[in-house]
Formats: structure tokens, C-alpha cells, sequence
């Protein structure tokens, strides 16, 4: 059992930056997805769905937004409410009402407004829901284990306080993840995304599902190439350019 790969995005806006998509973009990749019958799932749907490896996935999809960038309700939403879709967005609690300073030293990479914690709830009657991009946005692998609970409950605690309502997946910043990782996600989460590239499946960890970054987001012939067979044979070969690019 597998879902249409799971879209993340981060800022939305014209500075052609590494975690930017053009307002105009999202626009027609909204309108494809609506004129092909897709509907949204939140990611804690998506656990839940391939747990009970529930049939008829084809047309279901879910669109994620990392960070809690200033630009997404503002640029986003009113483009996901016009097509009926709805998204679940991580957020970093310790930077709400800040700016992504966890990114300084890439050049690649602009300073981006995000939201303050009362922000995050504002559309949570459009079924919109918010996730935990930890506290710091640290590498959670680095930490020991006092750390690595304060940037998993602390950031839960914050999130679910701001925003009214639960606070039920996360997302691993950069996809940094392990064994211990993992088991304490599992622990305190129903169900989370990792930036593994691939397609979620009933095999899949519920708390690191599978996603597709960005750069399958901007070119009209890939974005609509993962709805096929074929994309599967792509990812896989990105994955390993990934990890001999790591060597």
C-alpha cells in the first residue's frame, strides 16, 4: 500500500532561494493536483491510513510546509483553500515570531520571517494542523538523551499551548534520525516525516514517512512525473546520489 509522495515545501516566494517556491508555481501545481481529483491528507492521516491499508489512495495527497515561514498562510493558503486542500506545517518553537537563524552561514539560504506561536492555530478550522520541527531545529542525532527530550516534548508542549489544539507529528530537521531517535518519537508522536526521499507505505515508519523535497517541486515534468510508475526508478537513483555525495 503506498500514497502519492507527500510535498513539502518551505517559503513561498520569489527569491528562487534552495527553500523557496514561487507563489505562480504552487498556483499551478494547486490547480493540476485539483483538475487530476486529488484530495489532502494531514500526515497523522496518512499514518492512519496506510496503517489500516486503507484502498483507494491514488488521489489522496498530503502537502507539508517546514519551518513556519511567515509566507505560507500569506502566499499559501489562500491557493490550497481555493483548490479545497489543507496541510499540515512544522514549526520551530523556540524560533516562533523570530527568523530561521539555524540557517546562518548558507548563503544559499535568505533570513525568513516566521510566525509567532498564537499565529500557528489561525487556520486550524480549515483543517490545517501543526507539527513540531523540534525545538532548535537540531540535529537530533547529536544530542544526549536530556536534549533530545527537551527538543521533542518541549517543542509539543509550546505548540500545543499556542495553537489550541494537539500537537500529534513531527518532522526530523535535515532527516536526522536513529534508533534512539525514532523510539522516542514513536513514544510521544502518532506520526512524523523525514526528509528520506520516496513514497510513504504501509511499511513505512509511522513517525519518518517518506516525502519529496523541493527540487521535484519546481519542474513541471518531474512535479507531474511522481504521480507515475517511472518516478520510483528516479527517486531511488537520487537517494543513492545522496549518500555517495555524503561519502
Amino acid at each position: 500500500m503506498t500514497i502519492q509522495p507527500i510535498r513539502t515545501y518551505h517559503s513561498i516566494d520569489s527569491s528562487g532561494s534552495l527553500l523557496s517556491a514561487p507563489p505562480e508555481l504552487l498556483e499551478r501545481q494547486m490547480q493540476h493536483l485539483a483538475a487530476r481529483g486529488f484530495q489532502s491528507l494531514t500526515v497523522s492521516e496518512v499514518a492512519a491510513f496506510l496503517k489500516r491499508e486503507k484502498i483507494g489512495l491514488e488521489r489522496r495527497i498530503a502537502l507539508t510546509f517546514d519551518d513556519g515561514c511567515r509566507s505560507v498562510p500569506e502566499a499559501a493558503f489562500p491557493v490550497l483553500r481555493r483548490y479545497g486542500f489543507r496541510a499540515t506545517r512544522f514549526a520551530v518553537s523556540d524560533f516562533c515570531g523570530s527568523e530561521n537563524s539555524w540557517d546562518r552561514g548558507n548563503w544559499r539560504i535568505p533570513r525568513l520571517s516566521l510566525l509567532r506561536g498564537d499565529e500557528l492555530g489561525k487556520f486550524a478550522a480549515a483543517g490545517w494542523k501543526t507539527g513540531s520541527h523540534k525545538a532548535t531545529h537540531a540535529r537530533l542525532t547529536k544530542l544526549d538523551d536530556d536534549a533530545l527530550e527537551h527538543e521533542l516534548q518541549e517543542s509539543r508542549r509550546f505548540l500545543r499551548e499556542a495553537c489550541g489544539t494537539p500537537v500529534r507529528c513531527p518532522a526530523c530537521p535535515c532527516g536526522a534520525r536513529d534508533a534512539r531517535v525514532r523510539r522516542r518519537a514513536r513514544a510521544i508522536f502518532d506520526a512524523g516525516c523525514t526528509t528520506g526521499l520516496g513514497h510513504a507505505r504501509g511499511t513505512s515508519d509511522p513517525v519518518a514517512l517518506q516525502r519529496v523535497d523541493p527540487y521535484y517541486l519546481r519542474v513541471p515534468g518531474l512535479f507531474r512525473g511522481i504521480e507515475s510508475g517511472w518516478m520510483g526508478s528516479c527517486l531511488r537513483l537520487r537517494r543513492l546520489l545522496r549518500k555517495v555525495h555524503a561519502l
